[in-house]
């Protein structure tokens, strides 16, 4: 997994340095909503289950009630938002952030995950500078020794394999917060880089499958983002949207996708998602 992680990086770093703002900009956008959509698709089954659930629908409800909120009190809720569902699937984009390994690691890699997060953004970001950046810094550290100690008690449930597998998954994520902090790297470029991971990983996942599944996600993926494409400013063939429009409807869109995938999501832990069974257990 760690192979998808510095993927992801250094696909990332090469589109924006290669490509005009407006061009960078536009394929992201290009990509953000099929993200949006394929999710729905490949869901379409967990979510009419969800849906009939009334205290899944409270539940929701009051997850957008409190982005509302915040969006109100000029909070930016989106990035603290996608901080948190960055910090989760990161940790359990791999097979050791299963619950079995002990809570106490799961807690440091989603910790560790929303440090590297905040340390990346500090420079960009004015949400992020309300602590200093040796706060966050420290932070990185702190919680990359708390992994350490959490992944050797949990030695004997990981294996060696695994263990190793772990510490340098983690240790590329520290290691791009700590080398691309300083206000180069913006929000829009970390979701890039999440969207990129999840082209990635439902390939791998879908081709235990067989082949023609795999291919047939890649080949939607890859007909979405073109169709988007043309919408998008630096085409300019199906809309008149500017960026910002285009801007105003990924956020919006964000919550419904975020909120959902709490839910939804295999890879988030059990405990999340019976938050939203029908009992609440």
């Amino acid at each position: 997994m760690a192979a998808i992680r510095i993927a992801g990086i250094l696909l990332v770093l090469a589109l924006k340095a290669g490509c005009p703002p407006l061009l960078y900009r536009s394929l992201f956008f290009a990509a953000l909503f099929p993200h949006y959509v394929l999710a729905a698709v490949y869901s379409r089954g967990r979510i009419r289950a969800l849906w009939s659930s009334r205290a899944a629908r409270e539940r929701l409800a009051l997850l957008g009630a409190a982005g509302a909120s915040m969006m109100a009190a000029s909070i930016p809720s989106v990035i603290v938002i996608f901080g948190a569902h960055h910090a989760f699937t990161e940790a359990y984009l791999s097979p050791e952030g299963s619950a079995r390994h002990g809570r106490l690691l799961t807690a440091a890699r989603i910790s560790l995950s929303f440090a590297a997060y905040g340390t990346l953004l500090w420079g960009s970001d004015p949400f992020f500078r309300l602590m200093p950046e040796r706060a966050w810094q420290g932070a990185v550290l702190l919680c990359s020794a708390w992994l350490l100690a959490a992944a050797w008690r949990s030695l004997p449930a990981l294996g060696k394999p695994q263990f190793g597998n772990l510490l340098v998954f983690e240790g590329t994520g520290v290691l791009a917060a700590l080398v691309l902090a300083g206000g180069s790297v913006q929000f829009l470029d970390v979701v890039f880089y999440h969207l990129c991971v999840w082209i990635i990983l439902p390939v791998l996942d879908l081709r235990a499958a067989g082949a023609r599944p795999a291919l047939l996600f890649l080949g939607q993926a890859a007909a979405a983002t073109a169709a988007f494409f043309l919408a998008m400013p630096y085409a300019g063939l199906l809309t008149r949207w500017g960026l910002l429009e285009w801007r105003r409807q990924g956020e919006l869109w964000a919550y419904a996708h975020i909120a959902s995938s709490l839910a939804l999501s295999r890879r988030n832990p059990g405990w999340i998602r019976r938050l939203f069974q029908p009992n609440g257990t």
